[in-house]
């Protein structure tokens, strides 16, 4: 493959209906990007006899921004020009308009040339704006992502809560069952019995003695331990 620099005013692509025989290199890639910061490199070329310009790939290599004649730019014999565009967010640089040389052949017929340059900017609109509606979306994505992470904070510190009022009702519980407990420990178990005097008779047998239950002269119940 030949290696051209485009270090003149005229570029020679090659002759009619050659394909990745010849190479283009701009030898100002890197300098560029360290003037105007990040961006892509495009290609714009006219064919001769054409009006319309249409983007052509272009690769990096070594600090060149290169391009790889293809069969469409050696299409038509004749002069033709080329432009390289270098976009860097809202910077655009342009090189010089180079001249280009196309050498006819035998037999070749014209390949047809890719989208026009109109086409291609439209292209570039169209990706920066879907560029814009995808960062807005990840916006929205991490603030829906960030509200989420609140609730799920929120729902943490309510589980927490209620485990805690689980564990104090718990030991509530335990404490009451042990007061119940003991309670039941402290009941006394009374059983009556009738006297042969005609009383009637408790007999606890937590108690020393009997208790008996008699009626009064008076009329009121008499209680004797």
């Amino acid at each position: 493959m030949r290696d051209t620099v485009a270090d003149g005013a005229l570029l020679y692509l090659g002759k009619c209906g050659e394909q990745g025989a010849t190479r283009i290199l701009f030898p100002f890639a890197d300098t560029w990007r360290a003037l105007f910061g990040e961006g892509t490199f495009q290609l714009l070329v006219r064919r001769p006899t054409e009006d319309e310009p249409y983007a052509a790939p272009v690769t990096e290599e070594n600090g060149n921004a290169v391009w790889e004649v293809g069969a469409a730019d050696t299409a038509v014999a004749g002069l033709g020009k080329c432009e390289l565009v270098y976009v860097a967010g809202e910077r655009i640089a342009k090189s010089v308009t180079y001249l280009t040389r196309t050498d006819p052949s035998l037999g070749e017929a014209a390949a047809e040339a890719p989208a026009p340059w109109s086409s291609w900017v439209d292209s570039v609109l169209r990706a920066g704006a879907q560029a814009q509606q995808g960062a807005e979306t990840g916006t929205a994505a991490a603030r829906e992502a960030v509200q989420a992470g609140t609730a799920a904070r929120s729902a943490a510190d309510g589980a927490v809560d209620a485990r805690d009022a689980a564990i104090r009702a718990e030991a509530n519980a335990r404490v009451s069952a042990a007061s119940a407990q003991a309670a039941v420990g402290q009941m006394a178990y009374v059983s009556f019995t009738m006297s042969g005097a005609g009383h009637l008779v408790m007999k606890n047998a937590d108690l020393a003695g009997t208790t008996v239950f008699a009626l009064g002269s008076d009329g009121h119940m008499e209680v004797t331990l």
